[in-house]
C-alpha cells in the first residue's frame, strides 16, 4: 500500500526545474605581453638554471608564434614584446633574427630594468596603460614557457564558457601531484573539450581580463614572490585561479616538467629538423 502511494506521488509530483546553463561571457581579443631580456654571459646576473635538453629561448618564442598562427582565433591575438635591453643588444640577439624572419606582426618595446623584479613592475605599468577593452584577455608571459597545440582555442572556449573565475594559468604545476594535500580544496570544472581545476597559486605567467587586472592592480604590482601574491589574492581575497588538466604550457625547468605531457620534446624535434 505504501509503495503504491509512493509510486503515485512520484508520477504526479512536478519535475524539478532544469538548472540554467551559464551564460556565455563577453570576451574580446587576446593580448600576449611577452617579457624577454638580452641574455648575456653575465653569470652573476643570469645564473645557470637546469633546463630540458635542447632548451632555447628563441625556440620557446617560435613555438608561441606557431601555436597562435595555427589557431582559429589567430586574427584576435596580438603579441607585444617587452624587451629588457638596448637597441644594440637586440640587434645582436638571436631573438631579433627570428623576429625579422617571422611573418606575424609583432610589436617590440625596449625597456631598461636592473633586475627581474624591476622588469616585472615595468610590465605591470605598461599593461595598466594599454588602451584595451575591459573584456580583452591579457596574458603575462615569461620567456621560458613552451605551449601545447590548441591552447589559444582552449582559452577562448574557457572565457566564453560562462564559468566564474578571475585568473588562468596554462601550466599544470607538478606540485599538484607531489603535494596533493595543498590542493585538497580544488574544484574541477569542464568546458566542451577540457577539464579545468582551481589552484592556490601559480608562477609569474598567467592571464586575466583587463578589467580584472585593473581591479587588482595594487595587489599585482608587488615585489613579493608569485606564491605570496597569489596567496593574498586567492586565500585572502577570494579570487579564483583555474589551471588546465592536462596542462597547455610548460615552465621549462628540469625539476618542474609536466608530469603527463612531454612538451619539452619539441626542443629536440626542432633541433633535429634544423640539422636535416
Amino acid at each position: 500500500m505504501v509503495r503504491s502511494i509512493w509510486n503515485l506521488y512520484r508520477r504526479l509530483r512536478p519535475s524539478p526545474a532544469p538548472q540554467p546553463r551559464p551564460k556565455a561571457a563577453q570576451i574580446g581579443d587576446l593580448v600576449i605581453v611577452y617579457r624577454h631580456v638580452f641574455i648575456s654571459q653575465d653569470i652573476a646576473r643570469f645564473p645557470s638554471k637546469a633546463r630540458p635538453d635542447g632548451f632555447d629561448y628563441v625556440k620557446c618564442f617560435r613555438r608561441l608564434v606557431e601555436t597562435v598562427e595555427a589557431s582559429n582565433h589567430a586574427s584576435r591575438v596580438r603579441i607585444l614584446v617587452l624587451y629588457n635591453g638596448t637597441a644594440e643588444q637586440l640587434e645582436i640577439d638571436p631573438f631579433a633574427t627570428y623576429l625579422r624572419q617571422c611573418d606575424r606582426d609583432i610589436e617590440v618595446q625596449l625597456h631598461s630594468a636592473r633586475s627581474a623584479v624591476e622588469a616585472a613592475l615595468v610590465m605591470m605599468r605598461v599593461v595598466r596603460d594599454l588602451p584595451l577593452e575591459p573584456c580583452d584577455i591579457v596574458y603575462l608571459l615569461e620567456n621560458d614557457y613552451l605551449h601545447a597545440d590548441g591552447w589559444v582555442d582552449e582559452v577562448f572556449k574557457l572565457y566564453s564558457s560562462g564559468l566564474n573565475f578571475d585568473y588562468v594559468s596554462l601550466y599544470d604545476h607538478p606540485d599538484r601531484y607531489k603535494y596533493p594535500a595543498h590542493y585538497g580544496q580544488s574544484t574541477l570544472y569542464a568546458t566542451e573539450s577540457r577539464h579545468w581545476t582551481t589552484a592556490p597559486s601559480t608562477c609569474g605567467t598567467f592571464m586575466m581580463k583587463h578589467e580584472v587586472f585593473r581591479r587588482d592592480f595594487e595587489h599585482l604590482y608587488t615585489t613579493k614572490p608569485d606564491h605570496l601574491m597569489f596567496d593574498r589574492l586567492i586565500a585572502g581575497m577570494g579570487r579564483k585561479l583555474l589551471t588546465p588538466v592536462p596542462g597547455l604550457s610548460l615552465h621549462c625547468m628540469s625539476e618542474y616538467l609536466d608530469p603527463v605531457q612531454s612538451l619539452e620534446q619539441y626542443f629536440c624535434d626542432v633541433g633535429r629538423a634544423s640539422e636535416a
